[in-house]
Parts: structure tokens; sequence; C-alpha cells
């Protein structure tokens, strides 16, 4: 097995962040990783001075590479090449380089074939399930040349190592080769002798030829440099005390991105009050998102009344009224102004055609379906939607044109009135837009009905986590204090409160106030509550609080690359880890790896691992000297990397139920019991 690693960047281009080369770092990666061979994949250059010397200080083998920008995005892949023809690769990459100037530019599949010929010379390495991506007309476009994809983590290379439908994964480091360079454990095992691009890719047309791991099982992970392996599944830690179980957890996480850590003590209680608060403040942040959903249409309801004037409505009408009493009264006194047609003429009233807007973007949408396009295009003919876009936007210019002309004579109505107002003895009839104010009444009318449903207690959402149930319920506001709260500022609703059972009058009140946001009047209506409920629909007790917020913090792991714990059972009962942990950690463990520090049998033992480390402490000549023992669960032995083995019987009853003779006389103990 060769461990490889055919990712790694030497010089800063725009694609990185500024860097300066370390040669002494990328030995140390070299030499500390265990690597047998690498590649220099630099983003859209390659500097052969550089290589040499490289080349020329390892004593590994080292490939020319280039990263390309590809496709649209764009996205990168790695070009690869043997080292026979070195000053051909050098033109070459060249030529990526005068065509490649910006984050933004990309060549295609057919320019990058123009520029190295025959692509099955060269090893192909696309982003596949890593930032950025490779398209998939790219993809396509690389035909039979694409064998392999690079992803960005152990759990996804289990996953494509498993899937036969996807590519052969490829796991590698990406690293900048700087003199702070954090190593980490992304490397991949390939079973071939000589690191040559024939012979990786003959093995990549195999996908048991790869693993993460020099031990025999492609299903095992090599997690740090020093060779800790654990296995794609579940993995459990068995120690004594002070044996350095923690501190191997310690340097996985160090060695690898993207953990979900879950150290011992984490989860318990020192100031029961003040936990309380921030576990309920931790689980609102979490669940608002629900409300902010469960009100959103209630948002729109409320922008669309809080311009609304019932005031300024009912003195619009007054004045209308009067004006046209008066009006009607100097009859008798017209003169050659007020005879005119129009100066007592109404304005005309605006359709301004918000729905045709609307109508135009959705049948956007629907030429521009994304991913949803091979459920529309059965059903839906391209060009009878670019047709029907095409009238529409002819609909809509023309009654643009119109409105527009609407917008002038009434500009031309205003003025003439005002003039002729300004030069009779009788004065005009007040413009008002009766059918505006009518909608208006209309609108207030239903607001408070909504609003009045709006304020009934109900239970928005209910989600069950484990034995628990989180429920997300809304609530009328009972106080001033209430109102405060949601606003999150200092402000004083004393005045306000007093309208809240009048929806309208509230709103009013509301805009009193400076300071409060118009956007979020909508939220001051009705109180989002969040209960956790035991099994027993029950609020949690502080104990309680301890098991959701393990429960829930395993369960986030799925979002993670890893999930590792420390001693669940320090904090928790048996019945618990057996009945809800260990179901849930069984579940992650599916699809994450996950390791567990444990001396307890509930979890060790009853969780079926698939693999075991058993860690050691021996004192010699004064000092302390630390070993791992690793292995299958199933095996009889665990192997240290010296080759040294230890019973795994003898191990797990040791510190799993405190040795052989404690556990047959647990289990004579039970007999007596039961009779």
């Amino acid at each position: 097995m060769k461990k490889i690693d055919l990712h790694i960047h030497t010089v800063a281009t725009i694609f990185d962040a500024d860097f300066i080369f370390d040669m002494a770092k990328l030995s140390e990666y070299v030499s500390v990783m265990g690597l047998d061979g690498i590649a220099i994949t630099n983003h859209n250059m390659f500097d052969r001075s550089q290589f040499d010397s490289i080349s020329n200080t390892l004593d590994i083998t080292v490939l020319p590479g280039i990263e390309v920008s590809l496709g649209s995005g764009p996205g990168h892949m790695l070009l690869i090449s043997d080292r026979t023809n070195l000053d051909d690769f050098t033109a070459k990459c060249a030529k990526i380089s005068d065509q490649i100037k910006t984050g933004n530019d990309a060549i295609d599949i057919a320019q990058l074939t123009r520029i190295f010929g025959d692509l099955s010379k060269y090893l192909l390495i696309p982003h596949y399930d890593k930032k950025p991506p490779l398209d998939q007309i790219s993809l396509d476009a690389l035909g039979t040349n694409f064998i392999v994809g690079e992803v960005s983590s152990a759990k996804k290379f289990i996953y494509a190592l498993k899937n036969n439908e996807l590519p052969t994964p490829l796991l590698m480091s990406d690293g900048r080769a700087k003199s702070d360079w954090e190593f980490k454990t992304r490397q991949t095992y390939i079973d071939i002798g000589t690191i040559d691009i024939r012979s990786i890719k003959i093995a990549l047309a195999d996908k048991t030829k790869l693993s993460l791991s020099d031990k025999d099982g492609s299903e095992l992970i090599q997690v740090t440099p020093s060779g800790i392996t654990i296995s794609s599944g579940l993995t459990v830690i068995l120690g004594g005390r002070s044996s350095g179980k923690s501190y191997t957890l310690d340097e996985i996480s160090k060695y690898n991105d993207h953990v979900k850590y879950i150290k011992q003590f984490d989860l318990i209680e020192i100031d029961p009050e003040k936990e309380a608060q921030a576990f309920n403040d931790r689980v609102g942040k979490r669940q608002r998102q629900y409300g902010d959903s469960y009100l959103e249409k209630f948002k729109d309801v409320v922008n669309d009344v809080r311009n609304i004037s019932i005031d300024k409505d009912e003195r619009r009408v007054n004045e209308y009224l009067e004006s046209l009493m008066k009006y009607a009264a100097d009859t008798e006194r017209q003169d050659a102004f007020s005879k005119a047609i129009i100066f007592s003429e109404s304005e005309l009233h605006i359709d301004y055609g918000e729905k045709l807007e609307k109508i135009i973007e959705a049948t956007k949408t629907l030429l521009n379906p994304g991913k949803y396009s091979d459920i529309l295009e059965p059903h839906l003919n391209r060009d009878d939607l670019i047709g029907l876009l095409h009238d529409l936007i002819i609909r809509y210019r023309s009654e643009a044109t119109i409105i527009k002309k609407q917008e002038i004579a009434n500009d031309l109505v205003a003025s003439i009135k005002h003039r002729l107002g300004a030069m009779s003895a009788i004065s005009p009839i007040k413009d008002v837009d009766l059918l505006e104010i009518a909608r208006n009444k209309a609108k207030i009318v239903k607001f408070s009905s909504i609003v009045k449903e709006i304020q009934k207690p109900r239970t928005i959402t209910t989600n069950v986590v484990g034995k628990f149930k989180i429920e997300q319920r809304s609530i009328p506001i009972k106080g001033a204090q209430d109102l405060k709260d949601i606003s999150g500022k200092k402000l004083g609703f004393s005045d306000a409160f007093p309208h809240y059972n009048n929806p309208y009058g509230f709103l009013e009140a509301l805009k009193s106030i400076d300071g409060v946001d118009p956007e979020t009047y909508y939220k001051y209506y009705t109180k989002i509550e969040y209960n956790i409920l035991n099994q027993y629909g029950v609020p949690v007790s502080g104990g309680e609080r301890a098991e959701f917020r393990l429960i829930n913090e395993i369960g986030t792991a799925t979002s993670f690359d890893m999930l590792l714990i420390d001693e669940p059972e320090s904090s928790f009962d048996n019945i618990f880890l057996s009945s809800d942990v260990n179901e849930t950690i069984k579940n992650i463990a599916k699809n994450t790896p996950v390791v567990i520090v444990t001396h307890n049998n509930t979890v060790g033992a009853s969780i079926k691992p698939n693999y075991l480390i058993y860690t050691e402490r021996n004192i010699v000549e004064g000092s302390p000297i630390y070993k791992l023992y690793s292995g299958r669960a199933t095996d009889r032995s665990l192997v240290s990397d010296s080759g040294d083995t230890i019973s795994n019987s003898e191990v797990t009853l040791k510190y799993l139920e405190a040795g052989k003779n404690i556990y047959n006389e647990r289990g004579q103990i039970y007999a007596m019991l039961e009779n």
C-alpha cells in the first residue's frame, strides 16, 4: 500500500490567501504523515523551477500537476502528469495561465483538450463532493477520463466507496505548504507498487484497492499522523484512569476537520437556574426560525395595513362632503371659471397592474426551473412559454403607457382645477378616492378578524427528539413586559398594551413608539413560546435537560464529518443510555464515524461497536509510557503498533465489568434476586 496526497499547493495565487512557501514544512509534512508520493497542484499555473527543487529535496515520488478552473461556477479539477516530458507539460500549463487571469475566468473541456491533447495520458481528478465542484456538463464531457472524484472528508470517502453509482473517491489535503501549516489526516492509501500515472489509474478502476488506513479493511480510517485508526462506523475507546483516553480523542479532533466533540462533563449543570435560562435561550434560538415562518404571511397582512390611517381617511371624506355641499349651495353664483367641466372633474383611478408583473415573473420562473426542469418539460412547451412571455411583456408595455398617460392627465386636471379655483368665486369640490377609502376600511375589518385568530392559543409545531418533545406554541400577550421581551430593547409599552384587544388601535399605538421597527409590528400580536416536555408531557427537570441536550447534540452530528463523545455515562443513568443514547448513536454511525470513550458496559458493550481501542499506561523507570492496542470488536486479540497483543475479552471484562470475578459474582447476585 502506498500513501499518497495528490493535492498540495506551493504557490500563492489569486485563489489563495497569501502565503510563503516553506520547503522545511513540506518535508516535515511528508515525514510526519508517512507519505510515499505527492503531487504539486497549484491553481492554473506550474512553476517548473520550484517543482525541480522540491523533487530534488524530497526522497519520495513527486508528480507535476495543475489545478484548473473549468466550466460554470467555475469548478476545479486536478490534472496530473508523469515526469517523462516536463518541458512539454510546462509549456501547456503556461497556456492555461495565459487564459485564466482572474477568479471568474475558466475554460471548458474542449479548450482543455486543445491545450493538452489526449487527456487519457493524464490523471484527471475533478472536485466531486467538494467545493467548488465541477459541473455535470463538464463531467459528461470528460467521458471515460472521469473515473475518480475528490471528496472533502473521510465520511464522504467511505460513502462514495460503498456506492457503486459514484466515482472512485480520493481524499487529499488540499494543503498550503507554509510555516504554520496545520497537518490534517486527509490522504489516501492505494494498493500499487510504483507511483506513476498508469499504475494509479489502473488501481482507481477498482475501489477495493483504496482505503484510508494501511490496516486490513477498507472501512478503517487513519485519523492521526501517529497512526491511530478508527472504524468508519462506531469505535469504542477503553482504558484505565489517566491512560490517555481523552488525550486520544483530543488528538483525533486536532487532526480532523468539521468534528462534533462532546467532552466529558460538558452537559452537567453547575448553576441550575442559569442553566435553565441558557437552555431555554438555546432551544428558543434554534426553534425561532419556525416561529418566523409561522408569522410570515401575517407579516404581509400587517405591512399591507400599517400605512392606512382611518382618521386621515375620515378627514378626507368630511372635507369632500363639506366642499360638495358648499359647491351645491354656491351653484347660483357660478362664473365662467366654475362652469368649466374640468372645474368639477375627478381624477382618473389608476390600476398599476401588480398582478400582471407577478404573472410575468412566474412565467420567467417556469422558463428557468433549475433542478425541476425534468418535471416541467414534459408538460410545458418551452416555445409556448416564450411566446406567452412575449405577449405578456407587450401587454405590460401597453398598460404602462396607459398608466403614464393617466398620470399625466391627473397632473393636468389637478393643475388646471387649482388655477380655475384660484380665479373663481366658488370653491372646487375636493378630490377623494372613495374606492380606496372603502377598500381601506374593508382591509381593517379583515385585519381585525385575522388578528383575533392569531391571538388564539395554538400549538404551531411539535418535534420529537428521543423521548422528549419540543413544543412550539403561540399564546396571547399577557402584559407590557411580554412586548418588551419581544422587542429586545428598553422601550416602554405600558401605553400600547391597553389597546391589545383592538387590533387596529394597537397597531396605531405601536406606530407611536419611537424605536419600534415597522418591519417588526407583526411580532407584537402573539407570543411564541417553546417548551421541552418529557415522555409524560411535563416540562423537563434539570437532569432531563442534560439528557435532552445530549440527544440533541448527538442528533446534530449528522451534519458533521465525525462525532467524538467522552464518557457520556458520567452524567446519565444506564436506562437512559441504553434506551435512548445507544439507539441514536448507532443510527448516526451508519453514515458518520463515531468514537466514544467509556468504561460503562451499557455504552461500551451493549452498543455493539465495530472497532475497539485500548489505551494503556505503564510506569517505566519513573516515567509514564502510553501504548494503544486496537482491533475489530470481534477479534480475539487487540494489537499495538509494535505488534504486542492483549486479549480482547480480558480488556472488555476489566474495563466494562470491573473484571471477570466481579462479572461472575454480579451474575450470581442477579440470579439470587431473580429467585
